[in-house]
């Protein structure tokens, strides 16, 4: 980053992602803004920016993660005060889409959620926006103000690479969704792909209707997926894939949220050798307190350090 624009800058970090926030500062060289967040007794937030921004370009970094919605109003109140302290430019950095999976309407009377938060960000001041591997690309034309998507998977995959060797690996798209990029990763790094078609008959809940693709017997595989919610889908692929004959399964994926019992899923799994080892990014503060048997937390700062300020 060029740092002689450091000081007309500053970063508001919110509560999603505080690490990832104090990397990405001390990559940039750009002041953390001191901010007070607080709670009345009903729940209410109530947040104050303890400084003068007036005249900046203020970034605000924040994750809609768990609890989703009381991170999207700690967002939309931090522009609301940012627009009334007569900041310069409103620039949010979403490492976590919240809503993203709401993207289409699947049936009559549903909410087409991923657009309705996009119209919330607008409406509320937002000048710029970047979005860290949302659920899916359409997202980005949801907003009509400028906004990029920026995608973490080769940063994660040449994380993964460092600790292993890929020779003899099958990278597997965990649904339909994903065939595009593990198309373009099967292209780029040169290994076979696979693709599991699977159902959800409910919410986090997932059945294996049939697998297409290469051979995995006496094979690695590599799953790699946006995130990672409850780990149902990703463990009842792991187990369909240990029955098909393959060896080492590594899964990678950007976003660990880990809902429910998630925690207990993989640590089963890897007692199990179903899942050897797996990697997600640190676009979620929560993903450190989770305690899994050979998890490798990625830092993604200076990919996004990159991306955006450089």
């Amino acid at each position: 980053m060029n740092t002689k624009h450091a000081i007309k800058d500053i970063i508001v970090g919110l509560s999603g992602c505080t690490k990832l926030v104090d990397l990405i500062s001390q990559r940039t060289k750009i002041k953390k803004a001191k901010i007070s967040i607080n709670h009345f007794a009903d729940g209410e937030s109530f947040i104050k920016i303890c400084e003068s921004v007036k005249g900046k370009h203020v970034y605000v970094i924040q994750s809609t993660c768990p609890p989703v919605n009381e991170n999207l109003m700690e967002l939309l109140i931090t522009i609301d005060i940012l627009k009334r302290s007569f900041v310069k430019l409103i620039t949010v950095i979403c490492p976590y889409y919240g809503y993203a999976r709401q993207d289409r309407l699947l049936s009559k009377n549903e909410s087409l959620t991923a657009k309705l938060v996009a119209n919330l960000l607008e409406k509320s001041g937002v000048d710029n926006m970047y979005l860290l591997d949302p659920h899916s690309s359409q997202i980005q034309g949801f907003f009509n103000i400028p906004n990029e998507i920026i995608s973490g998977i080769h940063f994660l995959i040449n994380e993964i690479k460092k600790k292993n060797n890929l020779k003899d690996f099958v990278i597997i798209s965990p649904d339909y969704g994903s065939v595009k990029r593990i198309k373009n990763l099967s292209e780029t790094y040169k290994i076979p792909m696979l693709i599991i078609n699977k159902n959800r008959p409910k919410p986090n809940v997932v059945e294996i209707i049939n697998i297409l693709g290469a051979d995995i017997k006496n094979k690695n595989c590599l799953i790699i997926d946006d995130m990672i919610d409850t780990g149902g889908t990703i463990i009842t692929a792991c187990k369909t894939l240990k029955k098909m004959g393959c060896k080492k399964i590594i899964v990678g994926c950007i976003h660990g949220i880990l809902s429910a019992n998630a925690v207990e899923k993989f640590n089963l799994a890897y007692e199990d050798k179903i899942i050897d080892q797996l990697f997600i990014s640190n676009s979620i503060d929560s993903i450190y307190a989770k305690k899994i048997k050979n998890l490798h937390i990625v830092d993604i700062s200076p990919h996004l350090t990159k991306n955006i300020f450089d």
